[in-house]
């Protein structure tokens, strides 16, 4: 499985030192829960020699964003219920856990919270809120090994609901958890539990390697009836993460997904009939595919190297995750940098969501390698009108000349 995660960094870029996942932090962004903002990470290089992340909030009608924090690295954020504060982690390690207004205007730490080794990818995922709206479900290391854990945000404590577990999934009833079990051969399960603690049943067992599927967290259905969840199956000589769907109670365990065909980052449609998730054949780019109850498939693109990463609450708007290639790369398989991209799916309509200088010269010569001359004279405009002193950079100069030609 690590060269299939490897494969894919064209499109999910490297956080600092923490590896992204390719499901929770497949593209970190929240929808905001009335729909109109939209939080998202900017990760991967922002021009030579910086790897910085920084946490940006868009407005969707507008397209506006502005920048509200930059550090070392984030965890995928996440709104509260009004819609006026973010949580999120930031920084390695012992990081912090931290609230903020959501225009950047006011800040401050919560608490602290650990991701180490094996571990780390089930702390990055988002914190989710629990119907009492006054603590969290996450990950925590404790003990050398993962837990899920309830943060009290009141009185600033965490509590552990399971220990030897992660990838939370809190049920849309808000009373069941499914998350990932680890045994200690380091292999994991898919369970379910009672949010308030009880008995954990095993739904799904011998997923495969911790190593490997702490970066795909089960996913619920809309009605709480059934949970997609990603399993390891050989296919070409490599480890892959076919995508399967099981009852919650544990009966009709079947394959969601193509035979030996990675699919990830699923996302139930609004009407709970309807899958989007993002696969990919051979070496070609991930395309963005939905799956109807009847299984009925069609790829809706999304752009050269697209994974979906998340939908607005009232259904219009798909996130993905699109890969650029760097500025001065030779080939479309050269893809380090990445953007959002806002897709609906019932029109096509498509919106970019690029905020900085480094995204539109990667976009420009992204789309010069595609054959798309328009598209990148117009990210070069962009970029002369939002970035004039980028413009006027040797990088911007060579492309233009290379449009010339």
């Amino acid at each position: 499985m690590r060269r299939f995660l490897d494969r894919a960094a064209g499109v999910t870029i490297a956080l600092a030192a923490a590896a992204l996942s390719l499901s929770c932090l497949l593209a970190p962004v929240a929808f905001s829960p009335d729909g109109k903002r939209l939080a998202a990470v900017i990760l991967g290089e922002k021009g030579p020699g910086d790897r910085s992340a920084e946490l940006w909030v868009t407005e969707i009608e507008t397209g506006k964003s502005r920048m509200v924090e930059k550090q070392d690295a984030f965890g995928t954020p996440a709104w509260s219920g009004d819609g006026k504060t973010l949580w999120f982690l930031q920084g390695t390690g012992h990081a912090e856990f931290r609230v903020m207004a959501w225009d950047g205007s006011e800040s401050k730490e919560l608490g602290t919270v650990r991701f180490e080794g094996d571990y780390q990818l089930f702390t990055l995922c988002a914190p989710q809120v629990l119907p009492d709206g006054r603590s969290l479900l996450m990950a925590d290391t404790r003990d050398g090994a993962s837990a899920l854990v309830r943060f009290d945000l009141a009185k600033r404590e965490m509590s552990v609901l399971r220990p030897r577990a992660g990838a939370p999934a809190l049920s849309p009833g808000g009373d069941r958890v499914a998350f990932l079990s680890i045994g200690e051969d380091l292999k994991v399960d898919l369970a379910v539990m009672p949010l308030e603690g009880g008995e954990a049943k095993v739904l799904a067992r011998a997923l495969g390697d911790l190593k490997d599927l702490s970066a795909f967290p089960p996913v619920w259905s809309p009605d709480g009836r059934s949970i997609l969840y990603n399993r390891e199956a050989r296919s070409s000589g490599e480890d892959i993460p076919e995508l399967w769907s099981v009852g919650a109670d544990g009966e009709g365990d079947v394959r969601f997904g193509g035979e030996g065909e990675p699919a990830v980052g699923p996302v139930f449609g609004i009407d709970g009939k309807t899958v989007y998730y993002g696969t990919q054949r051979a070496e070609e780019p991930w395309r963005v595919r939905r799956r109807d109850r009847d299984g009925k498939l069609a790829d809706l693109g999304g752009g050269a190297g697209a994974l979906v990463a998340g939908r607005s609450p009232d259904g219009k708007w798909l996130a993905l995750r699109v890969a650029l290639v760097k500025p001065d790369a030779d080939s479309l398989s050269d893809r380090e940098v990445s953007f959002i991209r806002l897709l609906d799916p019932a029109s096509g309509e498509t919106k970019d969501l690029v905020v900085n200088a480094w995204q539109l010269l990667s976009l420009a010569r992204t789309r010069m390698l595609e054959k798309d001359e328009q598209a990148a004279v117009a990210a070069l405009e962009r970029l002369e009108k939002e970035f004039p002193e980028a413009a006027e950079g040797a990088t911007a100069a060579r492309l233009r000349a290379q449009l010339k030609k």
